[in-house]
């Protein structure tokens, strides 16, 4: 619907994970630690950010964990 693509995993993700924080998603979280842990469940995975998102972290099962519109969309 915004552009981006999404596709299944490999596998489920159902566990407390650890987030590999980018600049934006300091700055989001309001923290200055390179990591945060947050509950996961989810298959589908986003292949392909939309124009205009910045992707907020990352982890080994998936490369984008979250993403931010400014002023329209926040997600983890």
């Amino acid at each position: 619907m915004l552009g981006g693509e999404v596709s299944p995993a490999k596998e489920w993700e159902l566990s407390l994970t650890t987030i590999i924080l980018t600049e934006e998603g300091k700055s989001l979280f309001d923290t200055c630690h390179s990591t945060i842990r947050l509950h996961q469940m989810h298959k589908d995975q986003v292949t392909s950010a939309p124009k205009g998102a910045h992707i907020c972290g990352s982890s080994e099962h998936t490369e984008v964990q979250g993403l931010v519109i400014p002023g329209r969309l926040f997600t983890t």
